[in-house]
C-alpha cells in the first residue's frame, strides 16, 4: 500500500495532482505544469490537504 495526498474540497476527497489539473483548467491554462511554468502556483491550505492510504490497483 502508498499513501496519497488528497485535497478535502466540497465533502470530496480529491488527489491532489488532479485537483491542480482541475484549478490550472478553471484559470485557461491546459495544465498545472503549464501554469508553473508561466511563473503561478496554487495556494492550497495545509489544513485541507490528508493523507491516506492507497491501495494499488493492479491491472489483470
Amino acid at each position: 500500500m502508498a499513501f496519497m495526498k488528497f485535497v478535502k474540497a466540497n465533502g470530496y476527497n480529491i488527489p491532489l495532482e488532479d485537483y491542480r489539473e482541475l484549478r490550472a483548467y478553471e484559470y485557461g491554462f491546459d495544465s498545472y505544469q503549464e501554469l508553473v511554468d508561466a511563473g503561478y502556483d496554487i495556494s492550497i491550505d495545509e489544513s485541507c490537504i490528508i493523507e491516506e492510504e492507497w491501495e494499488d490497483e493492479e491491472e489483470c
